[in-house]
């Protein structure tokens, strides 16, 4: 990145959007079935290159910017199925970007709910200080 500092928050959600991006790419475009193969080392090195402590708060980060970028892409292509759909207007476009946003908040609430509640447990097991 010649010289350009990023913050670990910022160079987590870069890594994951690329991430996502490559593979909904490898997905879409017929000719890049290739990227399948590279496009999650920019997730791994998220995972890899952080410490046990910061990783459990870039985590959440990641996997939502990941997802994000992921479902948003590959869901595109409902869009295009608003015509074959029994609706008219809008609806299917609501619809759809609807279904979007749950399985993003889905995918990326899903890895933080089991720190929470692991969270809670130690203070109750523990006493709160």
């Amino acid at each position: 990145m010649n010289g350009l500092k990023y913050s670990p928050k910022m160079q987590t959600f870069l890594y994951s959007m690329l991430s996502g991006i490559l593979t909904a790419y490898a997905f879409l475009e017929g000719r890049a079935w290739f990227l399948c193969f590279f496009s999650l080392i920019p997730l791994f090195l998220v995972f890899l290159q952080n410490n046990k402590v910061e990783l459990k708060k870039l985590q959440p980060i990641a996997i939502f910017s990941y997802s994000l970028f992921y479902y948003g892409l590959v869901l595109y292509w409902l869009y295009h199925l608003s015509s074959a759909m029994p609706f008219d207007g809008t609806t299917p476009v609501f619809l759809l970007s609807l279904a979007i946003l749950i399985i993003v908040l889905q995918t990326g609430l899903g890895y933080i709910f089991p720190y929470f509640l692991f969270d809670i447990y130690v203070l109750v097991r523990h006493g709160i200080s």
